[in-house]
């Protein structure tokens, strides 16, 4: 735009002139006359020729200014957007926070608990003058201790030893409680208030989101809104994705004092993750993983574990967790599938291969991930594969009440909205970004709601730009809908009795049978 308007003002300025070939033209010296004169092809009045240079010098100036910022924004905004899994970049925005607590860190059962009447009811990670200097041990957050009091030392290629229940891992392990039951890492979707929701109806511990440590270490805003965590919010493993064990190490300096563990993710299969060289891809050099799960082992004050996917072939799979437990991992989550088996539907996940694993490693925790759905597939994991506990994602994200003791549960049709309306009071407690609570509030009510679309479009109309940056201001909204959902869900199974929602493609398919 800028080249095209210069060229048209230079054509301008040039047919000011008469050419030198017509008839009458007269052309003195330049140096008599205020003019500069282009020969053969045109002259111009000395003071817009200086006039159109300077605005070519500008322009040019310009541009290339706006080329380098435009380049750079492409560049850092494509990574953090796609890192956070999110396709509708306008509805990302900064989530209100409260201010972090003066102490180091949480108690945490058999620790030296903080009071909790000094720590404000969400916290953030504190800002770091210098994130690679690590703080000392404190008597507020001391090694973490088993059951019978004795200390969880940080050995690196401790291998397997004669009584297995006391290895590193097994007394990291109680030293949690056992928790049986664990919420999976989800990029915006396992954060503070759902994971809060799960603890509710029966979860034992939880993952954080999936979070970027480069992006992590150099974002303050990214560190504010992807992670808050409250006292209640224990067992807590802060997971991240690296690349590179400086980065790790960095970013989890900033969480140490507020998780039970750091986890690195080995297991996201997704395309953004190709692209980065994280999650999955980096079973391609295992050589680098052993280094990253080494340097974190010795340079942080929290046990080290991680999550990962298997391969095709088992041998291959059992030499993988074997350096990883020799690296020093305390607890390893182990997904039944390969990096090539995304979807869930089409692939059931392998519990013979979590078996073996158990079986070959029985020093090491290992927590199963894939095909739980409900109580009864945690039951036959378990009692199957014999690993310490199971984590769940899909099914908790389509209802958090999936794994909650049937005694415990409401058995209504309105039960996934009654689940949603605790989910908003959370939020209003602990606020999260918009696009957090819009996901979840498709995923759980998603089938209903393609029964009575007009209550979806109504859903769909909430986020907009008023609403980007402050999130709890659309908490009014969302509760109406609810409302409004729960009714029509209640009038439904008055007068027909039907339990579960029907989606009009579904409804259109039974009809015409």
């Amino acid at each position: 735009f800028f080249f095209v308007l210069l060229h048209d003002m230079q054509m301008q300025l040039m047919s000011q002139c008469p050419r030198p070939n017509e008839p009458g033209a007269h052309h003195p010296e330049p140096a008599a006359l205020d003019h500069v004169c282009y020969g053969a092809v045109s002259c111009a009045p000395r003071s817009e020729v200086r006039w159109h240079h300077k605005i070519t010098v500008a322009a040019v100036v310009v541009f290339a200014l706006v080329t380098a910022l435009a380049a750079f924004t492409w560049v850092q905004g494509y990574e953090l957007f796609a890192t956070l899994g999110v396709s509708n970049a306008a509805l990302r925005f900064k989530g209100a926070h409260a201010e972090p607590p003066a102490a180091s860190g949480f108690g945490r059962s058999g620790h030296s608990p903080v009071s909790h009447t000094l720590l404000p009811r969400a916290v953030v990670v504190p800002q770091r003058s210098n994130a690679r200097m690590l703080p000392m041990r404190s008597s507020l957050n001391p090694t973490p201790t088993d059951s019978a009091g004795g200390s969880v030392a940080h050995t690196r290629g401790a291998g397997a030893l004669e009584d297995p229940q006391q290895s590193k891992g097994w007394r990291f392990f109680r030293s949690l409680g056992s928790p049986k039951l664990w919420l999976a890492p989800m990029v915006d979707q396992s954060e503070l208030p759902f994971r809060m929701l799960c603890r509710e109806y029966g979860v034992d511990g939880a993952y954080t989101p999936m979070l970027h440590a480069r992006i992590f270490c150099s974002s303050k805003t990214y560190r504010k809104e992807c992670f808050t965590t409250c006292p209640e919010d224990r067992p807590l493993l802060g997971q991240f994705c690296a690349n590179d064990p400086d980065w790790l190490v960095e970013a989890a300096a900033y969480v140490q004092d507020y998780v039970d563990a750091v986890d690195l993710n080995l297991g996201c299969p997704q395309k953004i993750a190709r692209q980065g060289f994280y999650g999955a891809f980096l079973m391609e050099n295992i050589t680098l993983i052993e280094t990253i799960v080494r340097r974190a082992v010795a340079e942080l004050k929290v046990p080290v574990t991680v999550k990962i996917r298997v391969f095709d072939d088992e041998a291959r799979t059992l030499d993988y967790v074997r350096r990883l437990r020799d690296a020093g991992a305390y607890l390893i989550g182990v997904h039944g599938r390969t990096r090539d088996q995304k979807n869930s539907r089409d692939h059931r996940a392998n519990w013979d291969i979590i078996k073996r694993i158990v079986e070959e490693f029985p020093d090491v925790p290992i927590i199963a991930n894939g095909n739980i759905r409900d109580l009864k597939d945690v039951d036959e994991c378990l009692r199957y594969t014999g690993a310490a506990a199971i984590m769940s994602a899909q099914s908790l994200l389509n209802d958090p009440m999936a794994l909650q003791v049937p005694e415990e549960s409401p058995d209504s049709p309105d039960r996934l909205v009654l689940a949603m309306q605790r989910y908003l009071d959370l939020v209003e407690e602990n606020p999260v970004p918009l696009r957090m609570v819009h996901g979840h509030m498709h995923s759980a009510l998603g089938e209903w709601l393609g029964e009575f679309t007009d209550i979806r479009e109504e859903l769909n109309t909430i986020p907009n730009k008023k609403l980007r940056k402050k999130a709890v201001e659309a908490l009014p909204q969302y509760r109406a809908v609810c409302q409004k959902l729960r009714e029509r869900i209640l009038e439904v199974y008055r007068t027909e009795g039907r339990t579960y929602p029907m989606p009009v493609k579904k409804r259109q398919y039974a009809f015409s049978s």
